[in-house]
């Protein structure tokens, strides 16, 4: 569906359309697919120098952290005659070190992964302004291809019967070279929309892969905020029950010596 402005572009565009130019059809749509293929380079350029697979890095660590410190801690107790010897106080004490030597690398990892959530915000933005442009240049193809095939349906349907006509009358060699010299600059003219098509299907496919991209950055982002909101805070609180619970006990051990006394 193309609108009046469209419409009027298109009938410029076939107006000023000469295939006995042989120069113009070489060049014809070729600013449009120059467009094109800057647009995928820079596409190209962007994807590569992303930095995606280092947030999957940095998760990962956040989760070999926690399970370390975990594993740390289910080591420390101890049954049998090992409890005997291992006082409240020394288990205590050694969950704060470990809990304070894990807080400062999980630290690290919850402001890199602060700076990569903020950086693919902004990233998920630019693939909105490139969706937007591959539209563009998508829009400006189709109307090279249909002000094209106009031009060709013109030529195919008046200017060569026309042609064939007189060379029939004349019966002059002059005429019958016009005819074979249309006939091939037609061909050649349908061949060079036959390229912008092809052009334009590379842009069709780009389309979906743009959104392909923006929405690994979006499940990304979400995996970001989910351990920045949901995984270190539930993490933390479990902390203070783990401290509630020795000091509990540290306490409790107090007031059995007493009881005992």
């Amino acid at each position: 569906l193309l609108s009046q402005e469209e419409k009027d572009a298109i009938e410029e565009s076939n107006k000023k359309i000469n295939v006995e130019d042989a120069t113009q059809i070489l060049q014809y749509g070729a600013k449009a697919q120059t467009k094109i293929s800057q647009f995928y380079d820079s596409v190209l350029e962007d994807v590569k120098t992303r930095s995606t697979g280092e947030v999957g890095d940095l998760l990962a660590d956040l989760v070999g952290e926690i399970k370390s410190f975990d594993s740390d801690i289910a080591n420390t107790n101890k049954t049998g005659l090992g409890k005997l010897f291992t006082s409240v106080k020394k288990q205590l004490e050694k969950l704060i070190a470990g809990y304070e030597k894990i807080e400062v690398n999980i630290d690290k990892i919850e402001a890199s992964l602060e700076k990569h959530r903020l950086q693919m915000l902004k990233d998920i933005t630019i693939f909105d302004t490139m969706y937007e442009k591959n539209l563009e240049y998508f829009k400006e193809l189709s109307l090279y291809i249909i002000a094209g095939e106009k031009k060709i349906e013109e030529l195919r349907n008046v200017t060569l019967p026309e042609l064939q006509k007189k060379a029939q009358e004349s019966g002059e060699q002059l005429d019958a070279q016009k005819v074979n010299d249309m006939e091939n600059m037609i061909n050649r003219f349908e061949k060079k929309i036959y390229d912008l098509k092809t052009t334009r299907i590379i842009s069709i496919q780009m389309a979906p892969q743009i959104r392909l991209l923006q929405n690994n950055e979006a499940e990304l982002v979400e995996k970001i905020q989910g351990s920045l909101t949901n995984t270190i805070p539930l993490w933390e609180n479990q902390m203070v029950l783990a401290l509630g619970i020795n000091n509990a006990k540290q306490a409790i051990g107090a007031q059995k010596a007493v009881t005992d006394l």
